[in-house]
């Protein structure tokens, strides 16, 4: 449907609004990373980071406003 690009921009104008500079999300599956890096988001340089990359789920992502 190609709705998610206008949810993310959505989502970083209400934070920018609200004065908020980070949005975080944990991608679900491995398979989700490349599609969260395609907004922006990076895998947070973290113990949990790393660990959900090395088991492919559960992964931390953080994007800077």
């Amino acid at each position: 449907m190609g709705l998610f690009g206008d949810l993310m921009s959505n989502c970083i104008a209400f934070c920018e609004k609200e004065g908020l500079n980070k949005i975080c999300l944990t991608a679900a599956s491995i398979d989700l990373v490349q599609f969260f890096e395609k907004y922006g988001f990076l895998v947070d340089d973290t113990p949990t980071g790393r660990f959900g990359m090395a088991h492919g789920g559960s992964i931390p992502m953080s994007k800077l406003l």
